[in-house]
C-alpha cells in the first residue's frame, strides 16, 4: 500500500470517532501520521540486515517484507501493552494509537488478500512519471478521501 492510502483510511477513521467525542481533530491527523509511520519498520529491518542505507531503502520499498517489528505478534503485544499503559493515563491518545496500528492492519490484511485474489495491475503515467496500484487500492482511497469530507463537513 502507498503511504497516502494509509493517511486516508486513518484519517477517515480518526475522524469519525472525532465526532463521537473519543478523539480530538488533530489527534485524527496525528493517527493518520502515524498509520503512515508504523512502515518505517521495513526500512530499519533492513537497515540491519544489510548495513547499508541505499541497499536498505530499495528493500524496504521494493519487497516489502512483512515479518518486521510492528507486522508480527510481537510488535502486536508490544503496541497492545503500550496502548494498555497510555489508557490509565488518557483513554483519547489510547484510541489515537489504535486507530492509526488498526488501520494500518486492516489495509496490510486487505493488501494481501487483494493481492493473492488477482494480480491486475493498473499503470497511470503522466508526464514520465508513473504511479503502480491496483484498482482497488484507488478505490479505497478515493472513497476515504470524500466519505471523510462529507462526514465532517456534514455532521
Amino acid at each position: 500500500m502507498y503511504p497516502h492510502t494509509y493517511f486516508l483510511v486513518a484519517l477517515l477513521i480518526g475522524i469519525i470517532t472525532e465526532k463521537f467525542g473519543f478523539i480530538t481533530v488533530p489527534q485524527a491527523f496525528l493517527a493518520a501520521g502515524i498509520a503512515v509511520l508504523i512502515d518505517l519498520d521495513h526500512f530499519f529491518s533492513a537497515l540491519l540486515r544489510n548495513r547499508n542505507f541505499r541497499i536498505a531503502w530499495h528493500n524496504a520499498i521494493g519487497t516489502h517484507i512483512e515479518e518486521t517489528f510492528f507486522h508480527s505478534f510481537k510488535g502486536f503485544v508490544v503496541f497492545a501493552v503500550v496502548k494498555g499503559i497510555i489508557f490509565v493515563y488518557s483513554a483519547s491518545w489510547a484510541i489515537t494509537l489504535a486507530v492509526a496500528y488498526w488501520s494500518h492492519l486492516f489495509l496490510d490484511t486487505v493488501h494481501v488478500l487483494l493481492r493473492d485474489a488477482a494480480e491486475k495491475k493498473f499503470q497511470w503515467s503522466d508526464t514520465s512519471f508513473a504511479v503502480r496500484a491496483t484498482i482497488a487500492e484507488l478505490i479505497v482511497q478515493v472513497f476515504s478521501l470524500l466519505m471523510s469530507v462529507l462526514y465532517w463537513q456534514f455532521t
